[in-house]
């Protein structure tokens, strides 16, 4: 039961339950698509919320007989609007093959992992999944927020069995699908060369020099992607407040936009600067009378609760929010050293952020969005202007914090690209081209009923060809040896893997490589040490009468390259590499341990 559970939990709860969130106002599909996904990721993100504080555990299939029963409530009121112009649905078509094409490839290709294995997503993001799947959090002394990981924790709940990531890393194909629904949303906003640049912009960026990082289990594209639907969808908000459509159907776009805010703000701290972005944006609409204030503190509402619920789960265990702020800004520092020895942290930031995209195309980017200023008396122009002084704001807090790796200053590009998109009519290119001309076939579609019944048949299907529970473990514990561990890492924990039997209950292995913790038959046993802690290796072997030292006599970054020289070669199992692992130890074996 676990593929089929494991499957349509991670589907459930990344696509389908917000579809009990009811709308008023028909939007066309692709704002209803990428709508249903934004609401599901909200609603589960206060399951998370309301189990952990309530310290409950709700099952699976009551959440989904709950959800099945207000669909069957409201279905006569939600309706999805299809729009098919016939002479232009082929570029419609065209862009969503392309794309599809593109998500197909990450899969087929050596850019998608079936576990976690990158150092932060086990380290962290994972690891408060499990935690939270269990309804405990015990996070760093910094707020880095939990979004996916709640999400993973609900399907660990759901298939009874935090060991296999499988599917919980398989909710990450959310990510390209926004990316799809929101250049079908450009083309419905009627921006053309927008959703043509803006394809190739997410084709190039995410799907193909990114991709890898986007389905890792880091949080740096998530986050990214996030703040993009925000931003897009305040485009065609402000398209549509321009345009004069009705009052219900800008409402509702917005909504969209607000819970993409909120949904920013819990996935890493940059997506908060968002919900600023978001709250003056609306401020514009308020200014010339496009909303009421009524509505604004309902979209106000809706983006803050996110985050401020998040607040109260994290101060309640841990009341720093920025902890590790010091070492990151001296890690800025180092980087900045390596990469502009004679320049400024400015221009090291500035290489980072532009290794692949490119200087050149980077600093176009700008020149293009700096247009809008010459249509700073209309909304969309105004828009532009807040998303490009944002962009810049994020550089000088990308520079003055987190400027040791390109990742943390990718988040800049949701405003930098959107506000370049912004621009795009200044140059009288085809950026407003009318796509849909002429009569339009509308069909109206039972959508909730429509895709519950081609979810449960594709389900049906999976869960008679699903592997059995015992070979699906068989193949996750290969896994975690296979991609964990690099192949210096790999011959010499299974040496010890091999001797566990042999060793007494209590033994323990201590190392900064945080792999160790998920390996079959070593998590109970596994301490962490981070960098070089005399103090914590004492502690730790005080508890045991049995240690294992397993180290890196060359990385610095948080690794004992200081404590190898203290370690007795008489007690060296095997080397691999710079890969060290030393063992029995006793505390007198310690050449510190005498000083």
């Amino acid at each position: 039961m676990i593929v089929f559970i494991g499957i349509f939990s991670s589907i459930f709860y990344t696509c389908l339950l917000g579809l009990i969130w009811p709308t008023n106002s028909k939007l066309p599909m692709a704002a209803q698509l990428l709508g249903a996904i934004g609401k599901s990721l909200w609603i589960s993100w206060f399951l998370v919320v309301f189990m952990y504080a309530f310290q409950v555990i709700i099952p699976f299939w009551l959440i989904v007989g709950g959800w099945v029963a207000l669909i069957v409530v409201q279905n006569n009121e939600t309706r999805v609007l299809l729009y098919l112009s016939q002479k232009n649905s082929y570029i419609l078509a065209g862009i969503m093959l392309i794309m599809t094409l593109f998500i197909i490839w990450i899969f087929k290709t050596d850019q998608y992992i079936p576990i976690f294995n990158k150092g932060d997503a086990i380290a962290s993001w994972n690891k408060w999944a499990i935690e939270l799947s269990k309804n405990t959090y015990e996070p760093w002394n910094t707020a880095y927020p939990v979004l996916f990981p709640g999400v993973w924790s609900l399907i660990y709940k759901a298939q009874e069995d935090e060991t296999i990531w499988y599917f919980a890393k398989f909710s990450l194909i959310i990510l390209p699908i926004i990316l799809c629904f929101l250049i079908w949303i450009l083309v419905y906003s009627k921006r053309f060369l927008a959703a043509l640049l803006g394809s190739f912009f997410i084709g190039y960026f995410f799907l193909y020099t990114y991709a890898e990082p986007m389905m890792a289990g880091y949080m740096d594209i998530p986050v990214m992607i996030m703040m993009m639907a925000t931003t897009i969808l305040l485009i065609v908000s402000f398209d549509g407040a321009e345009r004069g459509i009705s009052d219900g159907e800008l409402f509702n776009i917005l909504m969209i936009s607000a819970i993409f805010a909120g949904l920013s703000a819990i996935t890493k701290q940059a997506g908060s600067l968002v919900i600023i972005v978001f709250l003056i944006s609306i401020l514009l609409l308020v200014r010339q009378k496009k909303i009421g204030w009524q509505r604004f503190s309902f979209l106000a509402i809706l983006c803050l609760s996110p985050l401020l619920t998040y607040l109260i789960m994290f101060w309640d265990v841990q009341p720093d929010l920025t902890g590790n702020l010091p070492i990151l800004i001296d890690l800025t520092e180092k980087v900045r050293k390596m990469i502009a020895p004679n320049g400024t942290v400015y221009e090291s930031a500035y290489r980072l952020i532009a290794r692949n995209v490119g200087i050149t195309t980077l600093f176009i980017f700008i020149l293009i969005a700096a247009f809008n200023l010459k249509n700073y008396k209309k909304l969309s122009g105004q828009l532009g202007i807040l998303f490009l002084i944002t962009a810049f704001i994020g550089f000088f807090m990308y520079v003055n914090c987190c400027a040791y790796n390109e990742r943390n200053g990718w988040w800049i590009y949701a405003f930098l690209v959107p506000s370049m998109l912004l621009a795009l009519p200044s140059f009288g290119l085809l950026s407003s081209f009318p796509l849909f001309k002429g009569s339009n076939r509308i069909f109206l579609i039972p959508f909730p009923i429509l895709t519950f019944a081609g979810t449960v048949l594709i389900m049906s299907i999976l869960g008679g060809l699903m592997m059995p529970n015992k070979k699906i473990k068989s193949a996750h514990k290969q896994d975690q040896w296979s991609l964990l561990l690099t192949k210096d890492m790999r011959p010499l924990l299974k040496k010890l893997h091999g001797s566990i039997p042999t060793l007494s209950k209590d033994w323990i292995i201590i190392s900064p490589h945080q792999q160790l913790r998920w390996l079959p038959k070593f998590k109970p046993h596994y301490r962490l040490c981070l960098y070089y802690q005399p103090d914590c290796v004492r502690r730790e072997m005080k508890a045991s009468t049995t240690t294992f030292l397993f180290v890196n006599t060359k990385n610095k970054y948080h690794q004992f390259v200081d404590l190898a020289p203290f370690l007795p070669e008489s007690k060296l199992i095997g080397k691999q590499g710079y890969m060290r692992l030393y063992g029995p130890l006793t505390l007198s074996d310690l050449k510190f341990n005498k000083n």
